[in-house]
């Protein structure tokens, strides 16, 4: 891949000298009763008068020109509201080309938080179209994106890319890993503009490691903006609009990517399509001009998307007693996970995938073996009505739970999975396990804050949860703190037992053995 010079002329936006303004106008927007397209003029006018000590009458005057009302209190909110966000750094960019014909893709002004000469260079995007839920540490797509982000590093791009889903925040892995100047751009407005810190902290701490003196954070949406699924078009198309060089891969015929890119390609952008050596690329994207780029990787594995994963396990021949040596039991069955584990960061999780790890896939078994590495199970609240973290487990045996494993379509995941921690019944109840109260949702407000972390609805559209016959743990479980003999662990197979056995020395069984 060639370097584009001249890097300085070709930027289509430039930061406002004075954002105050801009954010006033911002702050001032969802106060004030103004349609999308009043809002989308006003601000494509602001920069006439943007610098203006009279900003404010000028700005009164103009709406007033709409008979739209505004009070002395809501400018003072606003005014308040815009302070805070210069207190927080928050930038303006302003676009230089006030004629452009699509506001809602290439806005008139953009809010920013960050490194704010990172729009100062060269700008290369790596796209993908979207992928299935659970990734693993072989497909070809992972590193196909970190070899072409670390090359484009190498020759000096600023990496423009998003957070929410796989294909960009691996992008941004990799080019935070590689220490380049990162613009990350959320299908969102900024966090640090949205009413309460949580937002703020909330963002942060999730992205944290993804973040530092390289990065600009921006947002082509003010914070009035009703937003639906159609932001991700326009977020991506403002990626790909922006992009000096796309580096495009695994683009699905006749999807929304494909679409955006070739409007690109009408407009005689650079279009690079990657893959390993032989591989097909998108044929469509080839016809308008996009240029083959192969990248030089052994191939990892297969990358075709299985959508759902087959039970590889006839529950139809097992039979589990609760009672193991004449101890009753409680299970808290794993299942695999879509994306970080609790307890792991993103960041520690993408770089798991890239240097494939060999529990990076987070199956079922990798999670069971997680919990065994760290002598711990996490409580966790999502799902969790009240989203209280809690530890569940089931006092069904394995003849039950062959008829509750249900495929459940909207969470991508089966409802249990052959891999299981069992623990005394006996010694959970001295801990404070308790069994789950299942009713409608009229008994949630019924019960004690203390109590609440045991509620579950005992039917939906999905099954009748009741015969999960559920108990709970409202705090995380240190497996050291209980005796090895109270533990057993329950695996699908023969080999995976022995492994257990001789990795952790916990009592591990197979189905065939109970």
């Amino acid at each position: 891949m060639s370097k584009i010079n001249n890097a300085d002329n070709h930027c289509i936006y430039k930061i406002a000298k004075n954002p105050y303004n801009y954010l006033l106008t911002a702050a001032l927007f969802p106060k004030l009763n103004i349609s999308e397209d009043i809002k989308n003029f006003i601000f494509s006018h602001l920069h006439n008068e943007a610098n203006n000590d009279n900003f404010l009458n000028f700005f009164l005057k103009y709406i007033e020109q709409y008979s739209i009302k505004c009070s002395v209190k809501q400018v003072q909110k606003a005014c308040d509201i815009a302070n805070l966000w210069m207190e927080q750094k928050i930038c303006v960019f302003i676009n230089n080309n006030f004629q452009t014909e699509n506001s809602q893709i290439i806005p008139h002004i953009i809010f920013g938080w960050g490194n704010t000469n990172n729009f100062q260079g060269n700008l290369a995007s790596v796209l993908s179209s979207r992928k299935q839920k659970h990734v693993k540490q072989h497909d070809n797509w992972i590193h196909i994106i970190n070899t072409a982000v670390t090359k484009l590093i190498e020759q000096q791009y600023n990496l423009i890319t998003s957070f929410g889903n796989y294909p960009y925040e691996i992008a941004a892995y990799s080019g935070s890993a590689s220490k380049g100047n990162l613009i990350i751009v959320l299908d969102r407005p900024l966090p640090m503009m949205q009413t309460g810190k949580h937002n703020t902290d909330a963002f942060l701490n999730k992205y944290k490691e993804f973040i530092n003196d390289n990065t600009l954070i921006i947002s082509i949406f003010a914070p009035d903006k009703m937003l639906d699924k159609s932001r991700y078009t326009y977020r991506d198309a403002f990626i790909i609009e922006i992009s000096d060089l796309i580096v495009a891969l695994e683009i699905r015929e006749k999807g929304n990517m494909e679409k955006l890119i070739c409007q690109k390609l009408k407009k005689h952008g650079e279009v690079k399509l990657a893959g390993l050596k032989d591989a097909k690329l998108n044929e469509h994207l080839l016809k308008y001009g996009a240029i083959p780029y192969y990248i030089p990787l052994k191939k990892c594995g297969s990358t075709k998307v299985n959508k759902k994963p087959q039970l590889y396990l006839n529950f139809n021949k097992i039979y589990l007693n609760k009672n193991l040596n004449g101890e009753s039991y409680l299970i808290h069955f794993t299942r695999s996970c879509q994306g970080n584990w609790p307890g792991q960061t993103l960041f520690d999780y993408y770089r798991s995938l890239i240097n494939q790890d060999n529990n990076a896939s987070h199956t079922a078994y990798d999670t069971l073996r997680r919990i065994l590495d760290e002598g711990l199970i996490r409580a966790y609240g999502k799902l969790i009505r009240g989203n209280i973290p809690c530890i569940s487990f089931t006092e069904c045996n394995l003849s039950e739970i062959k008829n509750l494993i249900i495929w459940r379509k909207g969470l991508i995941r089966w409802t249990f999975e052959p891999f299981g921690i069992a623990v005394s019944k006996e010694l959970l109840l001295k801990i404070g396990a308790m069994p789950v109260i299942y009713g409608e949702h009229s008994c949630w407000n019924n019960l004690e804050d203390n109590e609440k972390f045991r509620f579950q609805l005992s039917k939906s559209p999905v099954a009748d949860w009741s015969n999960e016959k559920e108990w709970r743990i409202p705090f995380d479980l240190k497996l050291t703190h209980i005796p090895k003999q109270k533990i057993k662990i329950i695996v699908p197979s023969e080999e995976e037992a022995i492994n257990i056995a001789n990795d952790y020395g916990y009592d591990a069984y197979t189905f065939k053995n109970l």
